[in-house]
């Protein structure tokens, strides 16, 4: 099964799987019959209760409704990094100018700020902040230069 559509309780039923039990306990701090519950169907069985994960992804929900977005990205980020990702916004890459060769002079300052952080020893999580940026700009260029060679 995919593991990108799977609903809060069954991650929950999938890490018990993987980790086992004992250690779920030791993580969430919590027993064995509440860690259960929240691996039940809520659909099927009405003695269930909300994952911690779910609660997790409501608070992202709420600190994006709210415009808390670089909250809400530094929450996912560390929860991705110890997985070995990192996460983008679905939005990144939309051209902010209308011509390639405009859109291509965009991606240098961005390169010049991340080469300078870099050179200048400057803490880990700003360096990646800036290459985030870079990114988005070059995905930028190549996403305008793929919509003008599509027409």
């Amino acid at each position: 099964m995919p593991k990108n559509n799977m609903q809060p309780w069954e991650l929950m039923i999938d890490a018990k799987l993987v980790l086992g039990m004992g250690l779920l306990k030791k993580i969430f701090q919590v027993g064995e019959k509440q860690l259960y519950r929240q691996m039940r169907n809520p659909d099927l069985d009405g003695d269930n209760a909300r994952p911690v994960i779910d609660r997790v992804r409501v608070l992202l929900q709420n600190l994006h409704e709210v415009g808390g977005d670089e909250t809400a990205h530094a929450i996912l980020q560390f929860l991705a990094l110890p997985a070995g990702y990192t996460c983008l916004p679905i939005e990144q890459g939309c051209p902010t100018c209308d011509d390639v060769r405009a859109e291509c002079l965009e991606d240098y300052p961005t390169l010049v700020q991340l080469h300078e952080a870099v050179r200048d020893g400057q803490d880990m999580r700003a360096v990646q902040t800036l290459l985030d940026e870079h990114v988005d700009e070059v995905r930028q260029t190549v996403t305008l230069y793929e919509q003008e060679q599509g027409e």
